[in-house]
């Protein structure tokens, strides 16, 4: 399926503006007599031959066209993939509007209007075919992508697939709390990208594939050392708020007398019946750093310093508590120094109390009334931990996806319902083993969100044609990936969505992405300075893009009116300029010598060899004129 032409009378900030996207067909609306318009087919200047968006050998060409939309920030990139989303059902809309497209079934481009048909007259030499009823089971499916959170959502049809980062945000009901979305967004993100890593592994495996992705080994959780090391090494504590601490620690004193627990901990606040503040933050500190040999109990030593923190405000030597304010509390009376002296002492229990009964079920029990959240999150991570095929030591649990099946749904638990908690101190960090960085990430998401529309999406399963919008995705990228970006993307559907018929459209503002498409494909837009609309540039006045310099696409597609260099660079040049001048006509206020020296060292930064040169020249002429 190819998008060949657009026209839409109003939208946003598009009024009455046409859009051609593909080299093999051009269009224009004629509007000049208000009584008959026409659509006539111009001559395509630069045709491309058949396939040319394919690059795997045998391919039965699965892109079936690449195009562009670029511009200037305001020029209505947005405007567009919203207008495009929303509205290519035709049928049923109040936008007035003119599309035409080609599917792979049509031996001539079809076209579809909701324009007063009685003005609008057809002057073309191909055969355009009216689809005046057309079925709501045939609409063009759209896959929008962005990276990007924003408060507002392009795609509002639900006949399109938005799979931006802020409507998979907010796709649970309004009515669920804001942790439990987040938990639900970054669970499914993590579930997407391990079954296309499983899916990518597989195919390489079998030699089915030779495009080169990150590929981690497995997944990587580990805890927050520093975060316990740091509380327990600058801990403030008001003896007045922790007495009950201390009765209930002195009940134990039997107990840690003559154990191992005693070679750690300053039991000595135990001998006198005053206690000294130092006597006291040492104990504590010793019960934080005491036993990290266990995974289960070092992340609950995390959880609680991580709770500690969001509901006790440490301020110099006072604790100033939370009373009922917070939702965790309120229907609990205690207050939050009293609930972690509980969770203190028990944790303290389940070391030396021989009739305590010591299994990990039973230390999280006391957890229930105050925070379910984060007992169903222990819950979950004691089932996990039971897993025969994870290695963990006392502050690290590793798996390699080879074992991805057998542990997957576990896994999945975990994440989602470690961040349900919703502290504002994590106490786990989740990462790929190796680790990957924000860019491989990107990549990743990219290809893991597309092909999960492909496998399991409803609209797609059952059209094999659609539009999948790409806006901005090169932003987290490096430039040799920008560079790479549109033969990676072709590569990859025409490995993994095989029998589909995909017209790509970015929304970019890189010029290394632009050269890889030729300009007869691309849009450009402007925004007019006057009555701030969109405006199309007519892609003669930009020149060819495909295979062509930076220099030239910066300049003349991106729309750089001020120049190359940057906006501060072009300042202090300025600034130089002038100060030679003044110089030169003995009209410089301060100081002569310095400034020659300081302008030497200015000049001296400029990277442009011909203005470096210039301003040394100029330079040296001023000191032997004044001289």
């Amino acid at each position: 399926m190819k998008l060949l032409y657009l026209y839409i009378e109003k939208h946003n900030c598009i009024e009455n503006q046409e859009f051609n996207f593909d080299s093999n067909y051009r269009f224009h609306l004629d509007r000049s007599n208000p009584q008959n318009w026409q659509l006539i087919e111009e001559y395509a200047e630069n045709p491309l031959p058949d396939n040319f968006w394919t690059l795997s050998k045998g391919s039965k060409g699965v892109v079936e066209s690449v195009s562009a939309i670029v511009g200037n920030n305001g020029s209505g990139k947005t405007s567009l993939a919203n207008f495009l989303g929303d509205y290519i059902g035709f049928h049923g809309i109040d936008k007035k509007y003119l599309i035409i497209f080609k599917r792979i079934t049509d031996q001539y481009p079809q076209y579809w209007t909701n324009l007063d048909v009685k003005r609008l007259k057809i002057n073309c030499k191909i055969n355009l075919v009216n689809e005046k009823e057309y079925p709501s089971d045939k609409y063009l499916p759209l896959i929008y992508f962005s990276p990007f959170y924003t408060t507002e959502h392009i795609i509002n049809s639900n006949r399109s697939i938005d799979i931006s980062t802020s409507s998979l945000l907010t796709q649970t009901n309004s009515s669920v709390k804001f942790n439990q979305g987040l938990a639900y967004y970054i669970t499914e993100e993590y579930k997407r990208t391990l079954f296309f890593l499983s899916r990518y592994r597989e195919k390489i495996k079998n030699q089915q594939i030779t495009m080169t992705l990150p590929d981690p080994r497995g997944i990587h959780i580990s805890l927050k050392d520093m975060d316990l090391l740091e509380f327990a090494t600058n801990l403030r504590i008001d003896n007045k708020e922790w007495n009950e601490l201390i009765k209930k620690i002195g009940e134990l004193k039997k107990e840690l007398k003559n154990t191992d627990f005693e070679e750690k901990i300053d039991v000595s606040v135990f001998d006198n019946n005053i206690l000294d503040q130092k006597q006291l933050y040492n104990f504590l500190s010793g019960v934080f750093m005491y036993d990290q040999s266990d995974y289960f109990l070092h992340a609950y030593l995390c959880y609680i310093i991580a709770y500690w923190k969001q509901h006790i405000k440490q301020d110099g030597m006072t604790v100033q508590t939370i009373r009922n304010s917070s939702e965790l509390h309120a229907q609990i009376s205690k207050t939050g120094p009293e609930i972690i002296i509980e969770y203190i002492f028990n944790l303290i229990k389940f070391w030396f109390d021989n009739s305590y009964e010591k299994t990990y079920k039973k230390i999280i029990e006391i957890i229930k009334p105050y925070d379910k959240a984060a007992f169903t999150f222990f819950e979950s991570l004691i089932d996990f931990l039971s897993c025969k095929s994870i290695k963990k030591n006392e502050s690290e649990i590793e798996f390699n996806f080879s074992e991805l099946e057998e542990i997957k749904d576990k896994f999945l638990v975990l994440v989602y319902n470690y961040n349900n908690i919703g502290l504002k101190d994590s106490f786990l960090l989740f990462n790929f083993d190796p680790k990957i960085s924000a860019g491989e990430m990107s990549f990743l998401t990219i290809y893991s969100r597309i092909y999960d529309c492909i496998i399991n999406n409803e609209k797609i399963k059952c059209n094999d044609e659609f539009i999948l919008f790409l806006d901005e995705i090169e932003t987290t990228l490096h430039p040799e990936w920008q560079r790479r970006l549109v033969s990676w993307m072709i590569y990859f559907l025409e490995t993994f969505a095989k029998g589909k018929k995909i017209h790509i459209i970015f929304a970019s503002h890189s010029p290394i992405l632009l050269s890889d498409i030729p300009d007869s494909n691309v849009v450009f837009l402007k925004k007019d300075s006057i009555t701030g609309k969109s405006t199309t540039v007519d892609h003669a006045e930009i020149g060819k893009t495909f295979g062509s310099n930076i220099y030239t696409l910066y300049k003349k597609s991106f729309f750089l009116n001020n120049g190359l260099l940057g906006e501060f660079a072009e300042q202090k040049i300025d600034n130089i300029i002038k100060d030679l001048l003044a110089l030169e006509l003995k009209i410089y206020s301060g100081n002569r010598e310095n400034r020659y020296l300081e302008l030497d060292q200015e000049i001296e930064l400029i990277g442009e060899p011909v203005i470096r040169n210039q301003l040394k020249d100029r330079l040296k002429w001023v000191q032997m004129r004044n001289k």
